[in-house]
């Protein structure tokens, strides 16, 4: 399959994004920086989609004499101040290749700089998911972190404390046992410390949701603390703290591509089916938007799940579709 031209010079920029993220000096503009590129092009999240998928297996491609040929093709490049792309697929090599070169290349491995910086040693890696995608990551530790769609994660190297930050969207982590060395992960203001644990935390405008499938987690906010049992959904909403027991298994179901609503307004419903389809759900109408909907989605079926849902109850009907929305009215 040839890769469209505007994915090459994408995959560039994914690679000099990911050695930033990952340098000791990386600050909340650079991450101000990447979320703007990242949500500012469908191929910009692609490429930041296949970026970890290189990363996770550079120490295999190390030794490919396709790879080193593009690096020390790209050296050149580089000292004769031409600005040629790497040759993508039906154009001589792999996307995966050329993605690989230009991640080794920018990371400084073989003498890469960033912004006129030269790229100093990794404390973070930072993992963002695309429309749609669902990414497991076994993290330095041997913990195991489900990260959502659309979602934001930053994971720093394990030290006294093991510790992820989210930044956006949610995750769900399967945390190894290791007493001398807390597990903690932030969100906001709040801090959720667990030992040998399975959890997930989410991060709304204005919400966050911490949910314990099994052991024991203590979710730090300014001035107060809660300790959670196994079955516990906190949900914090504009300082308001509340604590619904028994409601984990459906506040992680969706690792299994399974999303439950209880009588949850349309707007919100929506916005969440959004996180798994790029045919986004409009619903224009305030009214329609503030009605309550309940109901088992599949995350596969995206939009067209609420939408046959919506229409079997004759709750709302489709005005308008496209390849990038469908727009909901009232019956």
């Amino acid at each position: 399959m040839t890769v469209p031209h505007r994915d090459d010079a994408a995959a560039t920029a994914a690679a000099g994004w990911y050695a930033r993220l990952r340098a000791d000096d990386v600050d909340e503009a650079d991450r101000a920086g990447f979320h703007a590129w990242h949500d500012g092009d469908p191929a910009h999240a692609r490429s930041w989609a296949t970026i970890g998928r290189v990363g996770d297996g550079l120490d295999a491609l190390r030794g490919d004499d396709r790879l080193a040929a593009m690096i020390a093709t790209a050296k050149g490049d580089r000292a004769a101040g031409s600005t040629r792309r790497f040759p993508m697929s039906g154009r001589g090599l792999a996307p995966k290749l050329a993605m690989a070169a230009a991640l080794l290349l920018t990371l400084g491995i073989t003498g890469g700089v960033i912004a006129g910086r030269t790229v100093p040693p990794m404390r973070q890696a930072i993992v963002a998911t695309a429309i749609g995608q669902v990414r497991q990551v076994r993290l330095p530790d041997g913990s195991v972190m489900t990260v959502d769609a659309q979602s934001v994660a930053i994971v720093d190297a394990p030290e006294a404390e093991r510790r992820v930050r989210i930044d956006r969207g949610r995750a769900m982590f399967a945390v190894a046992k290791d007493a001398a060395h807390p597990f903690v992960v932030t969100a906001g203001t709040a801090s959720v410390r667990a030992l040998g644990t399975h959890f997930s935390v989410e991060v709304e405008p204005g919400r966050l949701t911490v949910a314990l499938v099994e052991g024991s987690v203590r979710v730090d906010l300014p001035g107060r603390s809660r300790q959670l049992a196994p079955g516990d959904v906190l949900t914090l909403t504009d300082g308001a703290i509340t604590v619904r027991a028994g409601a984990a298994a459906i506040g992680t179901e969706w690792r299994t591509g399974t999303l439950t609503f209880d009588s949850l307004p349309l707007a919100e419903v929506a916005a969440r089916l959004n996180h798994y389809s790029a045919q986004r759900i409009v619903i224009a109408d305030p009214a329609l938007a503030r009605r309550p909907f309940s109901g088992v989605l599949d995350t596969d079926g995206g939009s067209d799940a609420l939408v046959a849902a919506l229409a079997a109850y004759r709750t709302a009907r489709v005005t308008e579709r496209t390849p990038d929305h469908i727009t909901l009215a009232p019956f």
